[in-house]
């Protein structure tokens, strides 16, 4: 009889443990599930070299062909994001078709140094990711990277297609924008520091949380390539940029600084776009001016607490490192007469 109970309470034992190791197990592969998706990816879409034979098969066709290949056999691979671009040029009242073979004729003085730009982030992509998440362990890898013609959209960056944030490559942008470059990893890296600062950017929209954005992704650049010149940190765009805020750089200081919480579009074009008209802001300034307010706050914080900074503590130091900024130059200035 002993032995009876002593089996049955043994047995229970076994049945309650291996229930409870059933329910550990599976809660465990619940939470990996859960944190796993952070690891997966990124998922690269490669386009580019299927744009290429689309180009080599439209060759000597007439236009008419031309776009109807394009709209049956190239469109479909990445529906939304052409969409998105035919819609945008529909909302800024130019016809879609004329501005598609506009880019097709361009392409055809293009297409040597796509396809070389095409086959090196083929070559050189992963690697790249590899080296900023060693930098950045935490990134969130749960995205899509999309390698295409931009039909003049972009170089680089994120684009919200169909209600979903994509990572965009544009091999058209990059042979526009990124001549002398010798490597496109710096501009890699920047592109890459946007989706991993997303994950902790404040909700803000005045001009010192763009000026913050651009300016601690080209200091990441920097600070994950040495080496790099100001081209390929995007600071030669337009040529001489730098230079020419150096000439009314107590003027841009100064114009930045009444700005810094504005949410106006025409202030922050002034100091982003390319299509500013601003007379005597340098277009894209707000690039440089923000690498060297990162630079700044960069001698006492580390990378990783500059990117995970709440709004609270940011527009605080970006005043201080301004008037620091503007300080140091004024004595250095003083010193030199």
């Amino acid at each position: 009889m002993m032995e009876n109970t002593l089996y049955l309470n043994l047995r229970g034992l076994g049945v309650k443990f291996g229930i409870l190791l059933l329910l550990t197990l599976l809660i465990g592969c619940a939470m990996t599930s859960k944190n796993d998706y952070r690891n997966e990816g990124p998922r690269i879409h490669n386009l580019a070299p299927a744009f290429i034979e689309y180009g080599n098969i439209i060759e000597g066709k007439s236009i008419d062909e031309q776009m109807k290949q394009l709209k049956s056999t190239f469109f479909p691979k990445f529906p939304e994001f052409y969409q998105y671009k035919i819609d945008k040029w529909v909302k800024a009242g130019k016809n879609p078709d004329e501005e598609l073979i506009k880019q097709l004729q361009e392409y055809q003085q293009i297409k040597t140094e796509f396809a070389q730009k095409t086959r090196d982030i083929s070559a050189n992509l992963e690697d790249t990711i590899k080296s900023f998440t060693e930098a950045f362990p935490d990134l969130d890898k749960n995205f899509d990277v999309y390698i295409i013609h931009s039909f003049g959209e972009m170089d680089g960056g994120m684009r919200t297609i169909g209600g979903k944030s994509v990572f965009i490559l544009g091999i058209d942008g990059m042979v526009k924008y990124h001549k002398g470059f010798t490597s496109e990893v710096p501009f890699f890296h920047h592109e890459l520091f946007h989706v991993y600062h997303a994950q902790f950017l404040p909700d803000n929209h005045g001009i010192w949380l763009s000026l913050w954005s651009e300016g601690l992704a080209t200091y990441i650049s920097k600070k994950l390539n040495p080496n790099a010149s100001l081209k390929e940190m995007l600071l030669g765009l337009p040529e001489g940029m730098t230079e020419d805020i150096k000439k009314t750089w107590d003027y841009h200081w100064k114009d930045l600084s009444s700005k810094l919480t504005s949410a106006k579009d025409e202030d922050y074009e002034s100091y982003f776009l390319f299509s500013s008209k601003h007379k005597k802001i340098i277009k894209r300034a707000g690039y440089y001016l923000g690498y060297l307010i990162a630079e700044e706050i960069g001698k006492t914080k580390t990378v990783t607490e500059m990117a995970k900074m709440s709004s609270n503590e940011v527009l605080p130091l970006i005043k201080k490192a301004i008037h620091t900024i503007q300080t140091t130059s004024a004595v250095s200035s003083n010193q030199s007469h």
